[in-house]
């Protein structure tokens, strides 16, 4: 129910609990604040504007300085002298010389970082991903509603019926699988839908997803990283 998760043994079905709770709850709390400000509720939606704006303004800071560091004429001499460290300096041109070393080479993959996270925290950043791709960018996904408190939650009893005969088969789908997570729609008329991942979580090529109906699993669908757009790839 929500967003709780629960561990279960895959042969017998035994519930054994949460895998150390204390350093997901750790991670989970690193999270909120990279991306909310550890703000909950209505007040995620300007947590994440606050770290979308900050990302872009950290763009102009590289590519600025960039600019400033890389020399006018391009010899060298001239991009040796502020791209390699010097010895026996001392003082304000000892740190000038380790900034502009250290600052030229951090620029390139502080830069591919934060462009990268613009389509996460602008809808136009997205868009111009697929534009570029020559698609049109997808529709809009309506924004999920917000947490209930608890003291207004109720408790939600998912349909599960022919969960086991879709575990089977998505197993069975699944070659050298290391996880696989379901999720359990909330109607009994929507299929159950598996994340199929044979890499380590952070790999998209190496993730399917797999959508089996209830009633028959041999009419299930899947989709994988080869399947997709070259849009939604990038």
């Amino acid at each position: 129910v929500g967003s709780r998760r629960v561990l279960v043994n895959r042969h017998t079905g035994e519930v054994i609990g949460d895998s150390a709770p204390k350093l997901r709850a750790f991670f989970r709390s690193v999270t909120d604040w990279h991306r909310w400000l550890a703000l909950s509720g209505e007040q995620r939606v300007l947590g994440k504007a606050i770290t979308g704006w900050s990302n872009l303004v950290f763009a102009f800071i590289v590519l600025s300085g960039m600019y400033l560091w890389l020399p006018r004429v391009w010899a060298w001499r001239n991009v040796k002298a502020v791209a390699t460290f010097k010895g026996g300096l001392r003082g304000r041109a000892r740190d000038f010389n380790w900034h502009n070393v250290i600052g030229i080479w951090s620029a390139v993959p502080l830069f591919l970082v934060v462009i990268s996270a613009l389509p996460i925290s602008f809808p136009w950043a997205s868009a111009l991903v697929y534009r570029i791709a020559g698609e049109t960018p997808p529709a809009a996904a309506p924004r999920p509603a917000s947490p209930a408190s608890p003291q207004s939650a109720k408790t939600t009893v998912m349909p599960i019926d022919g969960l086991d005969a879709a575990w089977q088969h998505a197993t069975m789908r699944a070659e050298q699988w290391r996880t696989i997570t379901v999720r359990v729609p909330a109607t009994a008329a929507a299929p159950f839908v598996f994340t199929i991942d044979r890499g380590n979580a952070g790999q998209p090529h190496l993730r399917t997803t797999l959508n089996v109906p209830r009633t028959d699993v041999s009419a299930s669908t899947s989709e994988g990283f080869a399947a997709q757009s070259p849009g939604r790839q990038a």
